[in-house]
C-alpha cells in the first residue's frame, strides 16, 4: 500500500510538472508571437517612412526646378529615344565597380550632393546605420539625373516597376541583392509632381534590409539565447540579429515548414542539434506599403525557457526513485509487524495520498516499525519540501517573467512604441495632407511640422539605443574578433584597415564592439578621404591603451571634447561618440582624442588594470587585413 501511494504521488508530481512545462511553453510562445508582430509592424513602418522621405525630398522646390530643367532639355531633343538608347547601352556595358565621366558628372551635381548629405550620410552620421544603399532621381523620360551611387541602367522606363509607380504613385520591390552596391534590400519608388500636379519624374532608393531591421527590432531580450530573424516565403534568410549569410536557404528547417502552414503561431523544433521554441508571424502592410511575403521569427533555446521546470523534474525524479526504493525495503522488512501500528501507518498514508502532506506518524519505538514511521515522516517531509520548492520556483520564475514583461511594456511600449506609433500616425496623415496640397506656403508649414515630428522620433530612437547600455552583465571580449564582427555592413575597401588587436581581451559591456564600429564609421564619414587606418594597443602606466588612428583631416582642437558630449547639449544631432563614452564608462574605461588637426585623428581608449588580459604581446605589422573587416 505504501509503495502504491509513493508511486501515485511521484506520478502526480511528474504530471503537474509536465503540465507546468506546457503552460510555460504556451506563455512564452504567445508573448513571442506578439513580439514578432511588433517587429513586423516596425519594419513595415520603417520602409514606408523611407519611401515617404524620398518623396518629400523629391517634392522640394529645388528638386522640382532641376527636374523641370531636365525635362525641358529632353522635350527639345530631335531623336530622344535614340539618345536614351545610346547612353543606356554605354551605361550597362561599363563593368560594375567602374564609372564613366558622364556617370561621375551625375553623381557630383548639386542634386546628388543634396541627396547624399540629407539622406545617405544623415542616417550613417546621426543614427549609426547605413539605411540607404543608393538613392537616385529620374526625369519623366526615365533618364537618371541624380544618384548617390551608380545605378544598374541609365534609362528606367523599361523597368517593370515604372508602370506601377506611374499608375499608383508608388512601388515597392521584393528583397533583392544589388550588384552595384553589395547591399541586399528593398527598392522603393515615389512618383513626383510639380505644384500643378504634372508628372515630373520618379525618386527611387535601395533600402538596406539589415539596417532597416536593426533599427526596428531592438526592444530588449526575454532570454540570453533569444534571436530575431526575417525569412522570405521561399525560405531565404534576409536578416538575423546574430551572424548570418544573406539569402541562406533555410527551407528545409523544421521551423520554416511549420511557419508556412499558419499565419502566426509557435512551435518547438530542432536547429543545430538543439531544441528551440520558435514563434512566427507574417509581415503586415503599413499605409501605402502593402508589405512583402516575409516571415518574422523570434526564437529561444528551449533548455533556457524550460530550465526551471526541467530542473525541478530532475530533482523530483531522483527523490521519487530514492523514496520508492526505501518504501520497497521497508515493506519487505515489516510485512509481519503488528497490525495496529501498520494500520496507523496505512491511515497516515491514505491521508497523504489525499493531499495532507503535513501528515506525520508518531514514533513510539525504536524497532523496525519505529524506523518505518521515521522513514514515512522523512518521505512526507521530502514530498512537502518538493511541493513547496515547486511552488516557490514557479512563483520566482513567474515573478521574473512578470518583471521582464513589465519592463518591456513600460519602457518599450509606453515610452517608445506607443509614442512612435502616434508619431507614425501623424507622419502618415501629414503624407496624405501634403499630397493634396500644392500651395508652397502650406507645404512649407507642413514640412516644419514634419521636421518637428521627425526630431521627436529621432530622440525616442536614441533613448531606445541608450537603454541598451549596461543592460547585460559585462563579459570578456576578444577585441580582434569583436572588430571584425562589428564592421559587418560597412565597406572600408577604399582604404587599408590594420587590425592589431590580436591577443587582447577586455572586460566590458557587450555593446563594446559598437564603439569600434563608430570609430571606423567616423573615419569613413568625416575623415576626408583617408587612405589608411589602424587599431593597435600598448601598455602604459594607466593600463592598456587601445589606439585608433587614421590619416584623414583630423579633429579641430576646439572639438576634441565636444564630440563626446550628448548631441542636444553640444548643438549637434549625432550621438555616436557620446554613446561610445557611456558604453566604456560602464567598466571604468575612458576615451579621448589626441590627434593633430590636419594629420589625422587619434582616439585612445584607456583600459585600467584588472579590466584586460593579453594572450601575447602585440607585434607590429603592416600586413593589410582582409577585405570586409
Amino acid at each position: 500500500m505504501l509503495l502504491a501511494v509513493v508511486v501515485i504521488l511521484a506520478g502526480l508530481t511528474m504530471y503537474v510538472l509536465e503540465e507546468a512545462r506546457g503552460a510555460l511553453v504556451d506563455s512564452v510562445g504567445t508573448e513571442s508571437v506578439h513580439t514578432a508582430g511588433f517587429i513586423s509592424t516596425a519594419v513595415g513602418r520603417a520602409i514606408y517612412h523611407k519611401y515617404h522621405e524620398i518623396w518629400l525630398h523629391g517634392s522640394e522646390a529645388s528638386m522640382q526646378a532641376e527636374l523641370a530643367k531636365s525635362n525641358l532639355q529632353f522635350d527639345h531633343m530631335e531623336d530622344r529615344e535614340a539618345y536614351l538608347h545610346s547612353m543606356n547601352s554605354e551605361w550597362v556595358s561599363t563593368p560594375p565597380g567602374e564609372t564613366t565621366p558622364f556617370m561621375e558628372g551625375i553623381m557630383s551635381n548639386n542634386i546628388s550632393y543634396y541627396l547624399r548629405t540629407m539622406l545617405y550620410e544623415h542616417y550613417i552620421q546621426d543614427h549609426g546605420l547605413s539605411i540607404y544603399g543608393n538613392i537616385a532621381v529620374v526625369n519623366k523620360y526615365g533618364a537618371v539625373i541624380a544618384m548617390v551611387q551608380r545605378t544598374m541602367s541609365y534609362k528606367q522606363t523599361d523597368a517593370p516597376w515604372w508602370a506601377d509607380a506611374l499608375e499608383h504613385g508608388h512601388a515597392f520591390s521584393d528583397i533583392i541583392d544589388c550588384e552595384m552596391t553589395n547591399v541586399h534590400g528593398v527598392r522603393v519608388y515615389a512618383k513626383l509632381q510639380d505644384a500643378n500636379g504634372n508628372f515630373t519624374g520618379v525618386a527611387m532608393a535601395l533600402l538596406d534590409i539589415v539596417a532597416i531591421s536593426e533599427e526596428a527590432v531592438y526592444f530588449g531580450r526575454l532570454y540570453e539565447t533569444t534571436k530575431m530573424r526575417i525569412v522570405t516565403s521561399d525560405g531565404r534568410l534576409i536578416f538575423s540579429d546574430g551572424a548570418f549569410v544573406a539569402f541562406d536557404d533555410v527551407s528545409d528547417e523544421q521551423y520554416f515548414v511549420r511557419a508556412l502552414e499558419e499565419t502566426s503561431g509557435y512551435t518547438l523544433a530542432a536547429e543545430g542539434g538543439r531544441e528551440r521554441l520558435f514563434s512566427f508571424t507574417r509581415s503586415t502592410p503599413y499605409l501605402k506599403y502593402d508589405g512583402n511575403d516575409w516571415i518574422i521569427l523570434v526564437d529561444h533555446d528551449a533548455s533556457e525557457v524550460l530550465a526551471p521546470v526541467d530542473d525541478l523534474s530532475s530533482k523530483v525524479l531522483i527523490a521519487s526513485i530514492s523514496i520508492i526504493g526505501l518504501a520497497i525495503g521497508i515493506s519487505h522488512l515489516f510485512a509481519s509487524s503488528v497490525s495496529r501500528r501498520v494500520r496507523r501507518l496505512t491511515d497516515a498514508t491514505t491521508d497523504l495520498s489525499k493531499g495532507s502532506l503535513d501528515r506525520r506518524v508518531d514514533v513510539l519505538s525504536s524497532d523496525e516499525l519505529g524506523q518505518l514511521a521515521n522513514a514515512f515522516n522523512s518521505m512526507a517531509t521530502d514530498l512537502e519540501v518538493l511541493y513547496d520548492n515547486l511552488e516557490l520556483k514557479v512563483q520566482e520564475r513567474t515573478a521574473a517573467l512578470e518583471k521582464a514583461s513589465k519592463k518591456l511594456q513600460l519602457l518599450g511600449s509606453i515610452t517608445r512604441h506607443d509614442a512612435l506609433n502616434q508619431i507614425s500616425v501623424v507622419m502618415g496623415w501629414l503624407s496624405v495632407i501634403e499630397e493634396s496640397l500644392h500651395d508652397e506656403k502650406s507645404l512649407d508649414m507642413m514640412r516644419r511640422v514634419r521636421e518637428a515630428a521627425m526630431n521627436i522620433e529621432r530622440y525616442l530612437e536614441f533613448t531606445g539605443t541608450y537603454e541598451r547600455v549596461g543592460v547585460k552583465h559585462p563579459e570578456w571580449i576578444r577585441l580582434d574578433e569583436a572588430l571584425t564582427i562589428s564592421l559587418f555592413g560597412l565597406d572600408p575597401r577604399q582604404f587599408q584597415l590594420h587590425n592589431g588587436l590580436a591577443g587582447l581581451h577586455v572586460f566590458g559591456d557587450p555593446m563594446l564592439p559598437r564603439v569600434l564600429r563608430n570609430l571606423v564609421d567616423n573615419s569613413i564619414r568625416h575623415g576626408g578621404g583617408i587612405t589608411k587606418a589602424s587599431f593597435t594597443y600598448e601598455r602604459t602606466p594607466e593600463g592598456v591603451v587601445v589606439v585608433y588612428e587614421d590619416d584623414g583631416k583630423g579633429i579641430p582642437d576646439d572639438m576634441k571634447t565636444v564630440i563626446f558630449e550628448r548631441g542636444l547639449q553640444a548643438g549637434r544631432k549625432s550621438f555616436g561618440l557620446y554613446l561610445s563614452k557611456e558604453i566604456l564608462s560602464i567598466t571604468d574605461m575612458s576615451i579621448r582624442e589626441v590627434g593633430t588637426p590636419g594629420e589625422g585623428a587619434r582616439f585612445e581608449i584607456v583600459v585600467p588594470e584588472g579590466r584586460y588580459r593579453i594572450d601575447r604581446e602585440p607585434v607590429a605589422s603592416s600586413k593589410r587585413e582582409g577585405e570586409g573587416e
